[in-house]
């Protein structure tokens, strides 16, 4: 398959486009360029349909927005793509179309869906025009199928090139691909186990000596069958949602890749907003503590006070005082003095006399007693303020300390404040990483949970069916009457049987054999356009990874995935080109054109330099036709090392943001 030439009637962004793309051998390369928005990705899905009618938009309103606007009411557009190519000796000319109404409401809509028309052109310029939608269907097929559509198109979007070898279904496309389609189907029409094969319509035509057990029998032959085929369907929705899960968990991954600067600030973020909650809660604690000992009233006050005799000098006011404190009695007041006078003897029987010695003894002591002298309390305030005052400085320091704790608190606050607000302000508007891992995982989960099926469902289920159905055809043998047309129907079986483990045997060892040679070629393929220090692994699903070479070196070359995956579809490519088919007269492959294009947007963005110019330098080799729609600046960075195997450039203008043009540069 070749492309000569594509055009664009009034197609989303396009309204009049006419492309012509290189079949210079030397000059393999066909590169368009366009900015952001400029209509890339439309372009290449426009490929897929104009071949299959598939519209991968999420607006299926194809026709050029200006264009609607334009339309009067009642008026007819068409949005029509035309694309020429060649394949297998005849050239074909693809036209797809679909016509577009505009109602009195103003509103538009598809008055003629999507309809393909092919006209098939054989060498001597007769044309053959395909008419009905079957012969259409099969003979676009017949040319690119859409199941491997993938490995030749990619959108960037919906297809991207560092997904190709991370789909599950790659072991179906490789088979139809390398030819082994046929043999495959020829195992599924001979397989016993399957609910069609020709085993059970042989075992129909077998006559019986019990009737009813044979008919029993078969019932429950065809019940296993069937859940068997049941299973199977069952596996083929698993590995699509599986091939779905995977193409996720790459777009995820990619964002993670492309987006570890804002991890990074995410993390930190994280981070910040954790050890300022911890520190707003010491924050809280601290002058929770503060406020509980200024609210005590006692603690307050008396350490205050206790500053304050201690500044004052108040314990010297015993010393000062006119009374003696140690002539000084507690509890007796002058009254009590001067009624003891009055009663003329004292307590102990003593007589009061004036001026005798208890008379005046007591008129002495009236200058010592209540309320005359508060020696004797100021005795006990200054004993128990000294004794407040040893504990003051301490409680002081302790208060004094904890308000230090809040103020450096607050200051430590504020400073995480200023970091938290310079990160957000710089990952404003940018994707929440957290949520990508968060989701990663989740799809890890719902992949691994549907492996798990899948393994216990072939693993298992499958087997145990299988051996129901071998016993049940065993026992529908042993009730068949011996007669020479039983024996003629058995010798059919058993030929059926034989036909389906050659065809068994053959699929398993053809697909080994080109799993190795993939790896092969892929890997010298890898050496050729990789920089770093890993080597190719293709498994038996032919999935493809990379393993270091020397685990002991560090590789930190950029652009592996992409590296690997044009490695693989180049691969695929030269086996192709080769017919690796070995001799084997057992049975004949497939036949099937040995040159695809390449269409592909925004390759490189994930690549380095020195990456792009080994890869656009060793494709070539392996492709005969390759169309590259790209940013500038990604083709600028190898533009001087395969600008020489360029045969045309185009470049994408944007006129407005609803209409771009595409002009050839020379």
């Amino acid at each position: 398959m070749e492309i000569k030439s594509f055009k664009l009637k009034n197609f989303r962004q396009f309204k009049n486009i006419d492309l012509e793309f290189s079949q210079d051998l030397e000059r393999p390369f066909t590169i368009i360029t366009g900015g952001n928005t400029y209509g890339k990705t439309t372009l290449v899905k426009s490929f897929l349909w104009c071949l299959y009618g598939q519209k991968l938009f999420d607006d299926k309103i194809l026709l050029n927005k200006e264009v609607l606007d334009s339309m009067k009411f009642g008026e007819v557009e068409e949005v029509k793509a035309v694309l020429e190519l060649d394949h297998n000796q005849y050239s074909y000319k693809i036209t797809t179309r679909e016509t577009y109404l505009k109602q009195p409401s103003g509103d538009i809509r598809i008055q003629e869906k999507t309809n393909i028309a092919v006209l098939k052109i054989g060498d001597g310029g007769n044309s053959i025009p395909l008419k009905t939608e079957a012969q259409i269907k099969e003979e676009i097929e017949s040319i690119l199928s859409p199941e491997l559509s993938p490995y030749f198109f990619f959108d960037g979007e919906t297809n991207s090139i560092e997904q190709i070898t991370k789909r599950v279904n790659l072991t179906n496309a490789v088979s139809e691909i390398m030819g082994l389609k046929r043999t495959e189907l020829l195992v599924d029409y001979f397989n016993p186990h399957s609910a069609d094969n020709v085993v059970k319509r042989f075992q129909n035509k077998l006559e019986t000596n019990d009737p009813i057990l044979a008919q029993s029998l078969q019932e429950k032959l065809e019940e296993k069958q069937d859940e068997r085929e049941s299973k199977i369907e069952y596996l083929k929705s698993i590995d699509q949602t599986i091939n779905e899960l995977e193409l996720q968990l790459a777009e995820k991954e990619k964002d993670l890749d492309e987006n570890q600067n804002i991890l990074k600030d995410q993390e930190e973020k994280k981070n910040i907003i954790d050890e300022m909650r911890d520190l707003i809660d010491d924050k809280n604690s601290d002058f929770s503590d503060m406020m509980n000992l200024i609210c005590n009233r006692s603690y307050l006050l008396n350490n205050l006070f206790a500053y304050s005799f201690k500044t004052n000098n108040l314990e010297d006011v015993l010393n000062k005082t006119a009374f003696l404190t140690e002539k000084s009695v507690s509890h007796i007041t002058e009254e009590a003095i001067d009624e003891l006078i009055s009663r003329g003897y004292c307590l102990c029987g003593a007589k009061i006399e004036t001026h005798n010695d208890a008379y005046n003894h007591l008129i002495e002591q009236k200058d010592y007693v209540e309320p005359r002298n508060y020696g004797k309390q100021i005795e006990y305030f200054v004993e128990n303020e000294t004794t407040t005052i040893n504990y003051s400085y301490n409680n002081m320091e302790s208060l004094a300390e904890i308000a230090g704790d809040i103020i450096d608190t607050i200051i430590e606050l504020d400073n995480y404040q200023k970091r938290l607000d310079t990160i957000i302000k710089r990952i404003e508007g940018k994707p929440d990483i957290g949520i990508v891992q968060t989701a990663i995982k989740d799809i890890e989960y719902q992949k691994n949970t549907k492996e798990g099926e899948r393994n216990y469902i072939l693993n298992t289920v499958i087997p145990g069916l299988d051996s129901k159905i071998e016993e049940l055809n065993e026992r529908i043998k042993k009730i068949s009457s011996v007669s020479d047309k039983n024996k003629f129907v058995e010798e059919c079986i058993k030929y059926a049987e034989k036909i389906y483990q050659m065809a068994s045997k053959k699929i398993t060892s053809e697909k080994e054999r080109i799993r190795k040679d993939l790896e092969s070629t892929v890997g010298s393929i890898f050496d050729e356009m990789y920089t770093g220090n890993r080597k190719i692994v293709i498994n038996e699903k032919f999935q493809v990874s990379t393993t270091l070479v020397d685990s002991s070196k560090m590789d930190t070359s950029k652009g592996l995935e992409t590296v690997m995956n044009f490695s693989f579809v180049a691969g695929l490519m030269q086996l192709i080109k080769e017919k690796i088919n070995h001799e084997d007269e057992d049975f004949e492959e497939e036949s099937s054109d040995d040159n695809y294009p390449l269409v592909m947007d925004a390759p490189f963005s994930n690549t380095d330099e020195q990456h792009i110019a080994n890869i656009c330098l060793n494709l070539p080799k392996y492709c005969n036709q390759i169309i590259i729609v790209v940013m500038e600046k990604d083709y600028n960075m190898a533009s001087d090392k395969v600008s020489a195997k360029v045969g045309k450039k185009y470049v994408i203008k944007k006129e407005t943001e609803t209409f771009a043009t595409i002009e050839e540069e020379f």
